[in-house]
């Protein structure tokens, strides 16, 4: 443990050492007041910068006078919860993401969609089916002003439609969009392929493997010359039913990264998997029963076959 601490903390002062490189340049300005660990500036920045759990971070990157903005649309205390995100660039918007907090109710879920101009979006990229990824678009396509087209991957499109339409049959009184909303949602969402290239209005769209779950994508967004990666969730690990997420082949000059786990350690996958499975197994052949409370889809599959696994053996 003490050896896995000591290489957390080198891989955080080299990460701190390139982003004091951009820093000091002047290539890179970004605001320092979120500090992930109550230590000097750069060591917020290098977890802070490209992650989508910071609060109200906005951030500059300027070549040859041109200047692009990230930031949330979200100025909530918790809105690590809020996956959306949108990327200003040469006149272009990109919106990465359009989820709800899965801890609140009603529009107090939405990601603060007011404080952009909808209708001036040029496009929404979707990158996975989970709710703080996909459950606000519904809402957006069917109660807002957006005008824009929007794409996912042919998996997420198929069980977006389920988990919507489970999801707002569940709502009650809270709903923020109907069922109806969800099948006419079908209509609009277009669906591409991994490594298919597609231009819109100017910005070139490439999505990648993420691993994760079923369909997950990374999108690889360029305009003007510019690339910017959006992971979204990924996983850069081979599990039992899906592959690692891709290595894009060409290098982005922005990286906006999901660090839901950033600032945790994890012990070896192996140690953890049989721990669970030997619980699993004192427990049934003392005769009692488990229930498994999965957080999402894609998870529950991967324990079923671990737990296949492990009774074949």
């Amino acid at each position: 443990q003490q050896q896995q601490q000591q290489q957390h903390r080198q891989q955080r002062h080299a990460i701190d050492a390139s982003i004091g490189i951009f820093y000091s340049s002047g290539l890179l300005r970004v605001r320092t007041d979120c500090h992930c660990y109550g230590g000097p500036p750069f060591t917020s920045v290098a977890y802070a910068l490209v992650t989508t759990a910071i609060h109200q971070q906005h951030w500059r990157h300027t070549t040859s006078g041109t200047l692009h903005r990230v930031g949330p649309i979200c100025s909530l205390p918790s809105c690590h919860f809020y996956r959306c995100r949108v990327l200003l660039c040469r006149g272009k918007r990109v919106m990465f993401d359009c989820g709800i907090h899965p801890g609140l109710q009603g529009e107090n879920s939405l990601p603060f969609l007011t404080n952009e101009d909808l209708d001036e979006l040029d496009v929404a990229l979707i990158t996975h089916f989970h709710l703080d990824h996909c459950a606000a678009v519904p809402y957006l396509l069917c109660h807002t002003t957006f005008k824009g087209r929007i794409f996912m991957t042919h998996p997420t499109k198929a069980i977006f439609y389920t988990l919507l339409s489970d999801f707002a049959n569940l709502s009650g009184e809270d709903a923020l969009f109907s069922k109806k909303d969800v099948e006419a949602c079908m209509d609009r969402i277009e669906v591409v392929d991994f490594d298919q290239t597609i231009l819109v209005d100017g910005i070139k769209i490439t999505p990648y493997r993420a691993g994760h779950v079923l369909g997950a994508a990374m999108f690889m967004v360029e305009v003007a010359g510019m690339r910017c990666l959006y992971t979204g969730d990924y996983s850069r690990v081979t599990d039992r039913h899906l592959s690692a997420a891709d290595m894009p082949p060409v290098t982005p000059h922005i990286v906006i990264v999901e660090s839901t786990y950033g600032t945790q350690l994890h012990g070896p996958r192996e140690t953890r998997e049989r721990l669970f499975t030997e619980s699993i197994a004192r427990t049934v052949r003392a005769g009692g029963r488990v229930l498994l409370p999965i957080v999402a889809i894609g998870r529950a599959q991967e324990l079923l076959l671990l737990l296949d696994e492990y009774w074949a053996r």
